[in-house]
């Protein structure tokens, strides 16, 4: 099965602001006496990107960016279980993406837009 892509009806880049995480790799180990001996956790380091992306509604389901997103999440995604492409903001790269779901996607609405809050986890 090829990895899903994010759909081309959404906007292709998130808004200004977005924010980056990169994860804490140092394992600590107190010694007996001296200072702590400090290593690399493992070589896996994902990436955690908070992004917000406005979705604008349409009375043509086609055009519904908000019914396209739904869509996407819910049956493409299988509510965040699979990874999906989309291009890295930072240098414009195509990454793999998981949606991270212990920080479930938020939308909240705006008069006709909604504005999409999604913490994703590139895993590629």
């Amino acid at each position: 099965m090829a990895t899903p892509v994010w759909p081309a009806g959404l906007p292709d880049s998130p808004l200004k602001g977005y924010r980056v995480r990169w994860p804490d790799q140092v394992l600590r180990s107190q010694m007996d006496s001296g200072r702590s001996k400090r290593r690399r956790r493992s070589r896996y380091e994902p990436r955690v990107f908070e992004v917000a992306v406005d979705l604008k509604t349409h009375p043509d389901p086609a055009l519904d960016q908000l019914a396209i997103w739904r869509t996407f999440f819910e049956d493409t995604l299988a509510y965040g279980t699979l990874a999906f492409d989309w291009t890295d903001p930072d240098d414009g790269a195509v990454l793999r993406f998981v949606v991270r779901t212990d920080r479930e996607p938020r939308t909240t609405r705006r008069g006709s837009v909604h504005l999409l809050q999604l913490t994703l986890e590139a895993v590629s």
